[in-house]
């Protein structure tokens, strides 16, 4: 009889649905209102839902399979676990919209410059002296055209932006009308205004948006990362900004998260920080457990093929 830790927060509904799937056949451990417990109780654990933490792994000796309520796995894909085999999956695009939209108001605010009105409004001032940017014809980048960079693309489109994005092969993919790998993009930075990072976190991406990479970018072109902080490499992003080759920042994750209250990135000027928040507002919250469900379906039938968002752990996603 399989068990599952229940890592993630569930419902009773959800919970009774779970034992509904496969009478008498799951067994179910909470350890959703004590996360420490995990260590302790989840030994018999052959699935987890949720997080499974660098202390813990040594404890879940039965674990085959572990379902991440959240898109970035990178945090799972350690030697110890890939070496045993763990299957892993995650909810790929359950906050999609939420990532797009957040991105896209970053993009328009620094377009129509609103820091200028905010910096106008405190010091009393009427005319802001504001410098606007039109966003139709201008030149969006996104690298990482996975579900919130094909939704963001298509925003982008609609309001007359130019889409170049970055895939893991350079395959065509529409609306971007023109797209690259990671590898080739560096010779077409040259006309990019608005810099979007969806990168994974992985070996090959740690750092890929360095001082080269930002000297290449348009004078005056934006950066926002919404990805993972790693990615990108603070310092040489810090002076670029100083030297005034970029014209802001917008970061919604840091390297180290969050950044210790002495971080420049604080105090910067042309740095604004979200705090990573660009989730926030999906109304849908079930996607993470109905894919679960689905997932179980076959994982419990034996058709491990048929399971969905199932990370490559070569590309950590």
């Amino acid at each position: 009889m399989p068990a599952i830790a229940l890592v993630s927060k569930t419902s009773p509904e959800q919970r009774a649905a779970l034992h509904a799937l496969a009478p008498g056949r799951l067994e179910l451990i909470d350890c959703s209102a004590d996360r420490e417990s995990l260590a302790a109780r989840g030994a018999a654990a052959e699935i987890v839902y949720g997080n499974v933490r660098a202390h813990e792994r040594a404890a879940l000796t039965n674990l085959k399979w572990i379902h991440a309520t959240w898109t970035g796995v990178e945090n799972l894909l350690h030697p110890e676990l890939l070496e045993r085999g763990i299957l892993v999956t995650n909810t790929r695009g359950q906050v999609s919209v939420a990532m797009a939209e957040h991105a896209l108001a970053c993009i328009l605010y620094a377009a129509r410059d609103l820091d200028a009105f905010r910096r106008a409004k405190a010091e009393r001032r009427w005319k802001a002296g504001s410098q606007p940017r039109l966003l139709e014809g201008s030149r969006a980048l996104i690298l990482g055209l996975g579900s919130i960079g094909a939704v963001l693309a298509g925003k982008l489109a609609a309001l007359g932006v130019r889409v170049r994005g970055v895939n893991s092969d350079g395959r065509s993919a529409p609306p971007c009308d023109e797209t690259c790998t990671l590898d080739a993009v560096r010779e077409q930075l040259g006309d990019v205004d608005w810099l979007v990072c969806l990168l994974p976190a992985t070996a090959q991406t740690r750092k890929a948006l360095d001082e080269a990479f930002f000297r290449a970018l348009k004078p005056g072109a934006l950066v926002l990362n919404l990805s993972r902080g790693a990615v990108l490499d603070e310092a040489a992003l810090l002076r670029q900004l100083d030297a005034g080759h970029l014209s802001a920042a917008i970061l919604d994750v840091t390297d180290p998260e969050p950044p210790p209250p002495d971080s420049p990135l604080f105090a910067h000027p042309k740095v604004l920080l979200t705090g990573h928040e660009s989730p926030r507002g999906q109304p849908d919250r079930t996607l993470a457990f109905e894919l679960f469900v689905h997932n179980l379906r076959c994982y419990l039938a034996g058709e491990i093929s048929g399971m969905q968002s199932r990370v490559d752990p070569a590309k950590g996603y």
